[in-house]
């Protein structure tokens, strides 16, 4: 029952939130293709939430699931989009992506701050199996505040 809740918020936050990461590579790990992988979970929130507005955000995804079929898919996506980035901390630990942490150009919202993006990575090696960890933010907020919320994920 929780698992079925679980997939119709994310169909929701799909039709809701599907824009989010548009011209994205990553934004294929998004949408549902890998719910059904019991490993898999996925978060889309956008609109008017009260978690974003706490955080100043405008969209929020979430993408964690085993390494072992994952990493080197999820990788490749991150690090094809962070050659676009305007500002990145990258790390590998034996010969894998451990972390990165890109800053996407901001876009220009009429009347408002700029729209910040941000796409996190994170290898977890400790946990049994290990996991990765897709992250995507975009927001009126700074790369502080982004991080800050990365590392609650984690």
């Amino acid at each position: 029952m929780k698992r079925l809740l679980l997939l119709l918020a994310i169909t929701i936050g799909m039709a809701i939130g599907a824009e989010a990461q548009t011209g994205l590579e990553i934004n294929s790990m998004f949408g549902g293709a890998y719910v059904a992988d019991k490993g898999v979970t996925e978060i889309q929130m956008s609109g008017n939430q009260r978690y974003l507005r706490e955080y100043r955000l405008s969209a929020l995804a979430i993408f964690k699931g085993p390494a072992e079929k994952y990493a080197s898919k999820i990788e490749k996506l991150v690090l094809a989009d962070g050659s676009k980035a305007v500002g990145r901390n990258v790390r590998y630990r034996e010969g894998h992506l451990q972390y990165a942490c890109f800053s996407l150009p901001a876009e220009k919202v009429k009347g408002k701050p700029s729209l910040h993006r941000y796409i996190y990575y994170f290898y977890n090696k400790n946990t049994n199996p290990a996991t990765v960890l897709l992250v995507y933010m975009e927001g009126y907020i700074d790369t502080a505040k982004a991080e800050r919320i990365f590392i609650s994920y984690t």
